[in-house]
């Protein structure tokens, strides 16, 4: 296995609806994830999730509320990491502004998820309703 990886992961909702983005690089190549990415070394977590989604989408997180953090494991891509989960608040419309890690970008009704979504989305989402997504955009 490689070495640990501490990465984060932003779930923005609006109007009952969630950002994800197609993921085109592994871990986890050709499902939907939430903007985020690495930490770098010597960054707090709260300054990796603004400046992740600043760079993935193009918005300013205004508000973080952690959600969850846990490790999980891709067999398939040879990858263990820790993800922190953090619901925020931001400001600005979003744009896929990274195309050469992200095929696309979409705005998801909760109840209508797509089927390929990253483990990190399903555990977090899991976490935020406690089995239901009616109080997402709470």
């Amino acid at each position: 296995m490689n070495p640990m990886n501490q990465g984060v992961g932003a779930i923005i909702t609006e109007n009952r609806k969630i950002l994800l983005l197609l993921r085109k690089t592994s871990p986890e190549k050709g499902r939907w994830g939430f903007p985020g990415g690495k930490v770098e070394a010597g960054e707090d977590l709260e300054a990796a999730i603004k400046r992740e989604v600043a760079e993935e989408v193009g918005l300013k997180v205004t508000q973080v509320e952690l959600v969850d953090s846990f490790t999980y494991r891709v067999v398939s891509d040879n990858f263990i990491g820790i993800s922190t989960v953090f619901k925020v608040a931001i400001e600005g419309s979003a744009i896929n502004a990274e195309k050469s890690i992200h095929d696309k970008m979409s705005w998801f009704d909760v109840n209508k998820l797509p089927k390929n979504i990253t483990i990190p989305v399903r555990r977090a989402l899991l976490k935020l309703s406690e089995g239901t997504l009616e109080n997402i955009d709470e």
